[in-house]
């Protein structure tokens, strides 16, 4: 551990200066021949952990060391996987990106470090983003939410970007068929009295009538969401609600 006594940004120049020498000692940075186009940097090239370790391993300084030693267990082992692997693509240049979480609600530490790895990885890209073009809009959108729901710590993450994500013009888009999970902890319930707009489908009559009382819904709408049909859906906007239908084509062969 550091010591309380220093400073944070102590803390992060040597973690800086660190990443400066790993860049240089890979060869990441390159410098364009006179005339020429600026060389393209390769992601396979980039420093990994393991550099940035080794080169606070070796600096004089007690807080590059203290660093380094928090930092090795992330970067060998078990966790060298997540942490220690250049990455596949350049999130900042795509459009569409998709991160699996099917096995998120594992009990597996490494999963569970994934998990936050990613939720950084959209926070940061999402804050890059909205200072780069602060009149775009963006889109998160999280499949079957229930399983981060369940993830330690993940409720918290969710309504953290439910609250936040508006104010850098961002849309954060939430789905899951267990609406309970939402209904049954408290983290769930803060993220619905955040949220702008929900989409309902039908439902069965216990959960309507849980979702009549959390989302202050009138007996008729509550009785019509256990009926509502295939491609019906309930809107409920802090302005009211609105019955919706979805025209999918019979050609699509949807349903």
């Amino acid at each position: 551990m550091i010591p309380a006594g220093w400073s944070r940004s102590r803390r992060w120049n040597a973690l800086a200066e660190a990443y400066r020498l790993a860049v240089e000692d890979r060869g990441w940075h390159r410098e364009a021949a006179p005339g020429r186009k600026p060389v393209r940097w390769r992601h396979e090239d980039a420093p990994r952990l393991a550099d940035v370790v080794r080169i606070l391993e070796a600096a004089p300084s007690q807080a590059a060391k203290s660093l380094a030693e928090m930092l090795r267990p992330f970067a060998q082992g078990v966790y060298a996987g997540y942490f220690n692997t250049p990455t596949t693509f350049d999130l900042a240049e795509e459009r569409l990106v998709v991160f699996g979480l099917q096995h998120v609600n594992d009990l597996s530490d490494t999963l569970r470090i994934y998990l936050w790895q990613v939720m950084g990885l959209i926070w940061g890209e999402v804050v890059r983003r909205n200072a780069a073009s602060p009149e775009a809009a963006q889109h998160v959108m999280l499949d079957e939410v229930w399983k981060l729901l369940e993830a330690p710590g993940g409720a918290g993450a969710v309504e953290n970007m439910a609250r936040r994500f508006r104010k850098r013009r961002t849309a954060l888009w939430m789905a899951t068929q267990q609406v309970g999970e939402f209904l049954d902890s408290p983290g769930g319930k803060r993220i619905l009295s955040v949220v702008g707009n929900t989409l309902l489908m039908e439902q069965r009559p216990v959960e309507a009538g849980r979702l009549q009382q959390t989302l202050q819904l009138s007996d008729a709408m509550a009785e019509g969401l256990q009926r509502l049909g295939t491609g019906h859906g309930l809107l409920v906007t802090p302005q009211g609600s609105l019955r919706l239908w979805i025209a999918v084509p019979e050609a699509w062969g949807v349903y």
